[in-house]
């Protein structure tokens, strides 16, 4: 096995980070001690940090959508709770217009610019309707 040496040196930098004295270690050590991380670097096994689940050893860590498509069914990613509060928001949002179909929508924006009433209220309830439009 190739030893890098920049890599000893990167490792030598990451002990003293972490105050681990060094002292008495013989360079062989050092050699063994890289053989072994170089190992767990190349056998990696990708994990998602939130619930756990673990993917097969040689799964890319970038470049693939193997995580992207496990976050979209992740329950336990922050985005799922996220989602229950825009769920909860939307249906606030529905009762408050009191429709809730992309035509049912696009009716009422027209009705209300067709309107003469109170600019400020107009422009809140265009801009209601928007965000629902966006989310359905």
């Amino acid at each position: 096995m190739k030893i890098d040496l920049n890599l000893i040196d990167k490792m030598r930098l990451i002990f003293k980070k972490y105050n681990i004295k060094l002292d008495n270690i013989k360079l062989e050590d050092e050699y063994k001690a890289y053989e072994e991380i170089n190992i767990l670097y190349k056998n990696r096994i990708l994990t998602c940090v939130y619930c756990g689940k673990i993917y097969p050893e040689g799964t890319p860590t970038h470049g693939s959508q193997v995580l992207t498509d496990h976050i979209k069914v992740c329950e336990k990613h922050p985005l799922r709770e996220s989602e229950k509060k825009i769920d909860v928001l939307k249906k606030a949002l529905i009762g408050l217009v009191g429709v809730s179909t992309k035509e049912e929508l696009k009716s009422m924006e027209l009705q209300i610019r067709k309107t003469i009433d109170l600019e400020s209220d107009k422009v809140t309830m265009l801009n209601a309707i928007r965000v629902l439009i966006e989310t359905l």
